[in-house]
C-alpha cells in the first residue's frame, strides 16, 4: 500500500481546491467497491475535477468528465463501482466506469427530461437504481440505467430545491431545502 503520497496528495488538493468555492465531493466508494482511496472527485466553479491514484507508485492522473462546463454537484457509487454524477449546468446524469477498457467507453451522460433541467443531487439505492433531483423540473427521477429509462416523481410544493438525497432499504429521502419539508419514496414492493 503507498499510504504516504496518497495523504500528501490529498492535503494538497484539499488545501488547493477547498480554499476556494470549491468542495470535497467524494473520497473513494468504502464499504460499496474496491475502489477506496483509488479516486478523489472534487467539486470546483468548473465543474469535477477527477484525481486517480496509482495503487502501486503513488502517482496521480488528473482526468476530466467530457461535457464541457457540466457543473458537477454530488457523487454516488453503485455496487459495480461506477460513479454516478449530477450535471448542474449540462442538465446531465452521467456515470464514470474506472472498469472500462477504454477512456471512450469510460464516460456515459443521459439529459434529464424537460425544457431546462438542472441535476443537482444523485443518489444509487441497494438495488442499484439511480435517483437525481431536477431543479428546473421540480422533480426527482428514478433512472433505470439497464434500460436507460426515466420515471419522474414531481411535488405539490414549488421550489424543492432537493440538493442531497440519501436512503435505506426500501426508502429514499428527499430533504427539501427550498420548502423545509421532508419527503420519502417507498420503492419496497
Amino acid at each position: 500500500h503507498v499510504v504516504a503520497p496518497r495523504r500528501r496528495l490529498l492535503a494538497f488538493l484539499l488545501g488547493r481546491f477547498l480554499g476556494g468555492s470549491g468542495g470535497l465531493l467524494s473520497l473513494g466508494a468504502c464499504g460499496r467497491s474496491s475502489l477506496c482511496f483509488a479516486f478523489l472527485l472534487l467539486a470546483h466553479d468548473l465543474g469535477l475535477a477527477r484525481f486517480r491514484l496509482d495503487r502501486r507508485s503513488g502517482e496521480s492522473i488528473v482526468g476530466e468528465p467530457p461535457t464541457r462546463d457540466q457543473g458537477a454537484r454530488r457523487v454516488w457509487s453503485d455496487s459495480r463501482g461506477r460513479i454516478w454524477v449530477s450535471e448542474w449546468n449540462s442538465g446531465q446524469l452521467s456515470v464514470h466506469d474506472p472498469a472500462a477498457k477504454t477512456a471512450a467507453q469510460a464516460w456515459r451522460a443521459w439529459k434529464l427530461p424537460g425544457d431546462r433541467p438542472s441535476c443537482y443531487a444523485v443518489y444509487v439505492d441497494e438495488r442499484d437504481t439511480v435517483w437525481a433531483s431536477d431543479f428546473g423540473g421540480n422533480a426527482v427521477w428514478r433512472f433505470d440505467s439497464s434500460n436507460e429509462k426515466f420515471e419522474r416523481f414531481g411535488f405539490t410544493r414549488e421550489a424543492t430545491s432537493i440538493r442531497q438525497i440519501l436512503g435505506r432499504p426500501g426508502e429514499v429521502w428527499l430533504p427539501e431545502s427550498g420548502t423545509e419539508h421532508l419527503s420519502v419514496i417507498r420503492t419496497a414492493a
